[in-house]
């Protein structure tokens, strides 16, 4: 996993901390707003799949640049003071690991990696950090 997060990381020109942390803030965005998740009756719940839909404005299936800026901007809610515009950019690049100029939910997913254990890994960072906090 980390020969293929340095590779991302090269590819775009982030450093690999930087792409960690990246990778990191939207894993919690995402786990947060329930994204991935199935959904739950009277919350609101999206799934990557509906991700794609709501942002995939050429109804190809895959994500352009600008439509994956919009997710992190809208349903991840990063901010351009967390992810700046150029950085959005150079994920892209990293993320598109078929070079096809658009990325597909195979490619977003394997970058966030939301599996069980990476969201009892968020779960741990939070806990951790509301003992030091208090």
């Amino acid at each position: 996993l980390m020969a293929k997060l340095s590779a991302m990381a090269e590819r775009s020109g982030l450093s690999l901390q930087r792409l960690l942390y990246i990778q990191d803030l939207m894993r919690e965005r995402m786990y947060a707003y329930g994204i991935g998740k199935t959904s739950h009756k009277g919350t609101r719940k999206l799934t990557l799949k509906g991700l794609f839909e709501t942002y995939d404005d050429d109804l190809t299936g895959r994500l352009d640049a600008h439509e994956l800026e919009r997710a992190m901007r809208t349903d991840m809610q990063i901010d351009p003071g967390d992810v700046s515009l150029e950085e959005v950019l150079m994920l892209y690049a990293a993320l598109d690991t078929d070079g096809s100029g658009t990325i597909d939910t195979a490619e977003l997913t394997d970058f966030v990696q939301v599996t069980p254990s990476s969201l009892r890994a968020i779960g741990h960072k939070i806990v951790a950090a509301a003992y030091t906090s208090s």
